[in-house]
């Protein structure tokens, strides 16, 4: 028999890890990946090419993490410099001078940052604002 090729929506083998069910109107799209996705990621696989060994402790082989890398730094270097938010595209207004991010994003940004420092998985800025973080010279605002 032969071995599966990682294309799991064409997949032509019998040996395939994933258990092909024809999508119908009771079978949705979403819970065909997730089946494909939950497969993979028991065998080892990477849940991103079908074909490499993830990475130990993570789902994505080293080769897909280091494109994702590229493509999210290309993609946030090309917002910038169009004057988008580099998070979630939208463009940026007279309030959001000054700043990469607009101020929706920004907000969803620093609840994230309050609510991993309740936790104690983030440390808190120091009491004095005008103390620089680990000695580089971004100072807290």
């Amino acid at each position: 028999m032969a071995k599966c090729d990682g294309d799991c929506f064409n997949c032509k083998y019998d040996d395939c890890i994933v258990e092909h069910q024809p999508l119908s109107n009771n079978t949705s799209k979403a819970a065909y990946n997730k089946r494909v996705y939950q497969a993979h990621k028991q065998q080892g696989l990477c849940v991103g090419c079908h074909t490499n060994k993830a990475a130990d402790g993570q789902v994505y082989c080293d080769e897909c993490r280091q494109r994702a890398s590229i493509e999210r730094k290309e993609k946030r270097k090309y917002r910038k410099t169009h004057g988008q938010c580099v998070d979630c595209g939208k463009l940026l207004t007279e309030k959001d001078a000054g700043y990469a991010s607009c101020e929706v994003c920004r907000q969803r940004q620093a609840a994230r940052k309050r609510m991993y420092r309740a936790a104690g998985r983030l440390k808190s800025p120091p009491a004095n604002p005008t103390e620089t973080a680990r000695g580089c010279e971004q100072k807290f605002a």
